[in-house]
């Protein structure tokens, strides 16, 4: 009866150790592309001449396309969806406290970012990363990462 019991608590100690390697690896991986691809778009609108201490910034769109997806690398796993709780969820607070650029970013429900949205400069703008899609647009730097975008 011991033997089973020992059996069981060590296949089930290695499984977690697998699995929770395999996780947080996962969780790595998405957080140093997040990093890698906000790091470069704060530099792009740090390097814009239209940026004042009192600017404001709008997020329009969904980055999920621009940002690696460490899904396609991890095969199945539970923490499917890490993509989204990086680029939608948390953005705005990811920029912030880990790219270390104190901007007020609009939100999603802010009555501001709804009418860019349905500006037709924003709507004429590329998508990032190519040229013009970083523009300021009534002192409010807009990026526009796609043409759709999540409730």
């Amino acid at each position: 009866m011991y033997d089973l019991f020992a059996v069981c608590l060590i296949g089930i100690t290695l499984n977690n150790i697998y699995y929770d390697n395999r996780t947080y690896l996962q969780v790595q991986v998405q957080n140093v592309n997040n990093f890698a691809f906000y790091n470069g778009l704060v530099t792009q609108i740090k390097l814009m001449p239209e940026l004042t201490p009192t600017s404001q910034l709008a997020l329009v769109g969904d980055a999920d396309a621009l940002v690696h997806n460490s899904d396609k690398n991890f095969g199945r796993n539970e923490i499917r969806g890490a993509i989204r709780l990086l680029n939608v969820y948390s953005r705005r607070d990811y920029i912030i406290r880990h790219i270390g650029f104190d901007i007020p970013i609009l939100q999603r429900s802010d009555p501001a970012q709804l009418q860019l949205e349905a500006d037709p400069r924003v709507q004429a703008m590329p998508v990032y990363p190519y040229h013009g899609s970083i523009q300021a647009i009534d002192s409010v730097i807009v990026v526009k990462f796609s043409n759709k975008t999540t409730d």
